[in-house]
């Protein structure tokens, strides 16, 4: 840079000489043609070609004189210059000792003309001295100034040959330096050949960075470190393209194999007269890891945003939302414009128009917002319903509060499932507690029933005994008959009570709902009446069920009636079937029931309608609307009672002046109904001469089967207990063949002497009485098998025949 700022310069100097040269030279031969003008006038005719000549030659002279200044000298001169700033080592040199030899050349033939001039212009003496004097004294400071100028060029000569020497000496200063220089860098830097990027040198800086010695490196090529081909030709391609490389970023392997990422810029240069190429590698591996990992914390951050069920949304301190995820624009429903902003005021606006108390959701906001750490939970109510928590705390980093974090979560299906689950809990509480009432009713209705069907027994067994004995013509034959009518009305009101109470004996055989309604119609318009009309609708199939038909017979019928009683200006009266799928919900809400497929029997009327406080009592038993005499309070309570023995669901639905509905739902029934079993034929009641043990707490009960089974030639012994009936079949040698006993005792149920006694006697049957509807398998299963059920009351017929069927008996009952 010193000798270029030096040369750079002595060229100014010289330029300045040649201009000052230039312009005397210029001057003095503007003075010398004048002078010869005037001597060519004033000469005589001969003498004018003789002066033409030697001003022409003057002329030419001096011209010369000028343009080799000018033209030759300065144009070498800045040639030499030039040629010396761009030159290196022996050739620049050379070249500047060819230029100033020329220059020497050119200084001699100037010189010569000079010499010439001043011949010819000594030849004009005698002519206008002055003036010839004059121009002599011109050409002498010319001459002069000639000499001075070829001093000049012997300094500049000298200089060349300094310069020279230094050129010499340059190659070894300027790689010394570049060493020294690139050695306290603290870039990684290598010099490399710019043909195949061989390293010609580097710094330790640059073996620090690949991890291994710097001269391990020296002659391989830098290229190759580059981590794959494609960034290689990548950055290749950029190199050629632009000359020169600025901050392009490449990843390279170091020499343990370990990733490297580095920004490289590379300038190209002479290196001892070499085309090479000057690398530099900024190392930015730490920074990009960093940026990597700040990258996949922010993906982290993002996923769980996104993949939380609450919608999240933070702003800075400047009310700048920072970041939301999808949930908060979608709970919020907030247009693709609005969340583009970034400015929670206009998120805030937009919010505002969906709450119902916006001036409370905005108070909330503001104060929160006005008290940086604290912290808040409430829940927002939507004009649509909606129901948001809403909670909202500091955002802290490194414990500095830098804004707000807003989570808000629906609650919308979980306050309603509250709800209905609290509505539901209240309406099966409701539920238990008439559950619980209507089964102590039914508890003491049965126990009520179960006496009264003893007396009813009794009383309609020794009825018949006395029709038996009395002839039609009897005046008290008349009486006795009333008596065992009454007999048959009380037993009908004893099996309402049973039925109640879910304890009435039943039958179960798989039925078609649709045929026992289309039974029944007939029957059911002559109920009705004709002011009523009576409109079936059937499903398609049949609708199959294992119920009592005596029992259903009696529900429909029951329901009929007091739809009847409900439409006294008449209406109609339909009756529905339909296979029906009832799921855990409906389980959940009907106690006792199960999911799966179901029958669904609907009696609905477009009476009078109950009120809510009716509707709460409408299954109680005894409970009644119509006037006294009217009813008995027992129908509602009866179909309740069958319902739930059957292991189905009862739904009414009614308000007052729309109507009532009564859903009833059965388990549907897989297989068809099979064939039933022949009637006993009436006519005549088989006899036999088998051993019966009866055994009955109704002393009087107790008789009158004795007295009964006798009447047909069987042989009977009795006891009152189960404990004394073992000890009368111990102490009995003979085969006892049937054993009648009632279900419940004291002491000893039936069930429990069945079990005992078919130990000791194998092969003995059983025949159970009751007044409820418990099969004794109920009680023992292994211990009831072999066993038929009569339910009280009876009569005498129906006992004879029970017994005998029960000897008959080869099967199982269970």
């Amino acid at each position: 840079m010193l000798w270029a700022f030096v040369s750079a310069a002595l060229l100014v100097g010289l330029l300045l000489g040649l201009g000052v040269s230039l312009a005397l030279r210029r001057q003095q031969a503007k003075a010398a043609e004048e002078l010869a003008t005037r001597l060519l006038r004033e000469h005589e005719t001969g003498q004018k070609a003789q002066m033409a000549a030697v001003v022409e030659t003057l002329q030419a002279s001096v011209g010369n004189l000028a343009s080799n200044l000018l033209s030759k000298s300065a144009e070498e001169l800045v040639k030499l210059t030039k040629s010396k700033l761009e030159s290196e080592r022996e050739a620049g040199a050379k070249e500047l000792d060819v230029k100033k030899s020329l220059i020497d050349q050119q200084l001699q033939v100037l010189s010569a003309e000079l010499t010439n001039i001043a011949g010819l212009v000594k030849g004009l003496e005698g002519h206008k001295t002055d003036e010839v004097s004059e121009l002599a004294a011109q050409l002498k400071t010319a001459r002069e100034q000639t000499a001075a100028l070829m001093e000049n060029t012997n300094t500049l000569a000298a200089f060349i040959a300094t310069e020279r020497r230094r050129g010499e000496e340059m190659p070894r200063d300027q790689d010394e330096l570049f060493r020294a220089l690139a050695g306290a860098s603290p870039i990684p830097m290598a010099l490399c050949r710019a043909a195949d990027t061989t390293i010609l040198f580097g710094n330790e800086r640059l073996g620090a960075l690949f991890g291994c010695p710097v001269d391990a490196m020296v002659r391989r090529k830098l290229a190759e470190y580059i981590r794959t081909p494609a960034q290689r030709q990548a950055l290749l391609a950029e190199l050629r393209r632009q000359g020169s490389v600025r901050d392009y970023e490449a990843g390279f392997v170091g020499a343990d194999h370990g990733a490297i990422v580095a920004r490289v810029s590379i300038q190209p240069l002479m290196f001892e007269g070499t085309p090479s190429l000057l690398w530099g590698l900024a190392d930015v591996t730490v920074q990009r890891r960093a940026e990597e990992e700040l990258r996949r914390s922010q993906a982290l951050l993002s996923a769980t945003l996104e993949s939380t069920s609450d919608g999240m949304c933070v702003v800075d301190g400047n009310r700048q939302i920072v970041c939301c995820n999808q949930k908060f624009i979608e709970m919020w429903k907030i247009p693709d414009s609005v969340i583009a902003t970034r400015n929670d005021n206009h998120v805030l606006t937009f919010a505002l128009d969906q709450v119902k108390d916006s001036a409370k959701f905005l108070s909330k906001v503001r104060n929160l917002y006005g008290q940086p750490d604290a912290e808040s939970y409430d829940v927002v109510e939507f004009k649509d319903g909606r129901l948001f928590e809403r909670y909202s705390q500091p955002h802290r980093i490194g414990g500095e509060i830098l804004g707000r974090v807003w989570s808000f979560r629906d609650i919308t299906e979980r306050k309603w499932g509250e709800e209905a689950l609290e509505k539901a809990l209240k309406e099966s509480e409701e539920q238990l507690r008439q559950s619980q009432k209507l089964e102590a009713i039914g508890q003491l209705a049965g126990g009520v029933a179960h006496d009264f069907n003893n007396l009813l027994t009794i009383i309609g067994g020794y009825s018949q005994f006395l029709l038996n004995s009395l002839s039609p013509q009897d005046a008290a034959y008349r009486d006795v008959e009333e008596i065992r009518k009454a007999t048959k009305r009380a037993t009908a009101l004893t099996q309402q009570l049973l039925a109640f109470s879910r304890k009435q004996s039943r039958q179960p055989a798989a039925l078609d709902l649709n045929d026992v309604v289309t039974d029944l119609t007939r029957m059911l318009r002559r109920l009705l009446g004709e002011h009523i009309r009576l409109v079936t609708n059937l499903a398609p199939d049949p609708v199959v069920v294992q119920e009592d038909p005596t029992q259903i017979e009696q529900v429909i019928v029951n329901l009929a009636v007091n739809a009847r009683d409900a439409m006294p200006r008449g209406g109609t009266l339909t009756l529905e079937t339909a296979q029906v799928e009832l799921d855990q919900v409906f389980s959940r809400k009907h106690p006792g029931t199960k999911p799966g497929r179901y029958i669904r029997l609907s009696v609905k009327d477009t009476g009078i309608g109950m009120d809510a406080k009716t509707l709460a009592h409408c299954f109680e038993p005894f409970f009644t609307t119509k006037p006294s005499g009217q009813g008995t309070g027992l129908g509602l309570a009866t179909v309740y009672g069958i319902v739930k023995q059957s292991e189905g669901a009862i739904d009414l639905q009614s308000k007052a002046g729309q109507g009532t509905t009564v859903t009833i739902y059965l388990r549907q029934w897989d297989a068809k109904a099979g064939a039933e079993a022949a009637a006993a034929d009436g006519g005549s009641i088989p006899c036999g001469t088998e051993t019966v043990l009866v055994v009955e707490d109704d002393a009087v009960v107790r008789t009158l089967i004795r007295k009964v089974i006798e009447q047909y030639g069987y042989t009977v012994l009795d006891a009152v207990s189960g404990p004394a009936a073992l000890t009368l079949a111990e102490q009995e040698p003979g085969t006892i063949h049937l054993l009648v006993t009632d279900v419940v005792m004291p002491d000893m149920s039936g069930p429990d002497l069945v079990m005992q006694l078919s130990a000791a006697r194998p092969g003995l049957k059983a025949l159970y009485l009751t007044g409820y509807a418990e099969a004794p398998t109920g009680h023992r299963a292994s211990a009831a098998r072999d066993t038929l059920l009569l339910q009280k009351p009876f009569t005498p017929e129906e006992l004879a025949l029970k017994v005998r069927e029960a000897l008959d008996f080869s099967g199982t009952r269970a």
